[in-house]
């Protein structure tokens, strides 16, 4: 529940994204963002960038764990991107040696429920025009302000890849692991 005496808001959940504070500070600039990019582009992407502690390395059985990407895998699916988006994604990281996994249905990085900010333009108020992801950083990656700002660059670089194409056939071999 949102705490308006501690001011905390869970900012991954639509609910208190609705919240008076939280939609000025969070959701109403992701919704202008939006809406200035559909003015002059025809699909926006937008990713939700979050913290994963480093003890889903052990969970996952492998120390180089880097990035789980969220996008709507569950029973009924409901994608928040094509899926050819995340797998290119996916397979950009795993070039440049980042250990990326995709998030398994309905599993807690999936970016499934109904009430994760990932699904607000598809179970809220849909817009198919937006395709969305949930990148789940390890903390590793981030835990200096130089680890930090190189995640970033390379972050950048990938998503990069991922909005300056109109489609992506995979290579047969490829498979994202899920976690």
């Amino acid at each position: 529940h949102f705490d308006y005496s501690k001011e905390h808001a869970d900012c991954s959940n639509i609910l208190h994204c609705q919240e008076d504070v939280v939609v000025d500070e969070f959701l109403a600039p992701i919704l202008r963002f939006k809406n200035r990019i559909l003015k002059s582009n025809p699909t926006a992407h937008l990713f939700y960038i979050h913290g994963l502690s480093n003890e889903a390395c052990v969970k996952a059985k492998d120390n180089n764990l880097s990035m789980v990407v969220g996008y709507g895998a569950g029973d009924p699916a409901s994608y928040t991107c094509k899926l050819w988006m995340k797998d290119l994604l996916i397979y950009t990281c795993q070039q440049y040696g980042w250990h990326s996994y995709e998030g398994k249905a309905g599993g807690k990085h999936s970016a499934w429920a109904k009430n994760n900010i990932c699904q607000y333009f598809r179970k809220w108020h849909l817009d198919p025009r937006i395709n969305s992801m949930q990148l789940e950083i390890i903390y590793d990656l981030r835990n200096s302000k130089s680890k930090a700002q190189l995640c970033g660059e390379c972050l950048g670089g990938f998503i990069e890849d991922v909005v300056t194409a109109s489609h992506w056939d995979s290579p047969k071999n490829f498979k994202p692991k899920k976690f």
